[in-house]
């Protein structure tokens, strides 16, 4: 039998599949890096904007 950790995660993971919230957090990434992008093009120096979490 699994252990009662395990369930839990698998059932935390298949709801935050369901809910799409992974999707949301690769996208703000990939938005954040390109914001990133941009700025250091406009300023012509790198930039590190604070992580979203």
């Amino acid at each position: 039998m699994a252990s009662p950790t395990r369930v839990t995660e698998r059932i935390r993971k298949a709801k935050r599949t369901a809910n799409g919230q992974g999707r949301k957090r690769e996208q703000a990434a990939e938005q954040r890096a390109a914001a990133e992008k941009k700025l250091a093009a406009a300023l012509g120096e790198p930039v590190a904007l604070p992580t979203i979490r």
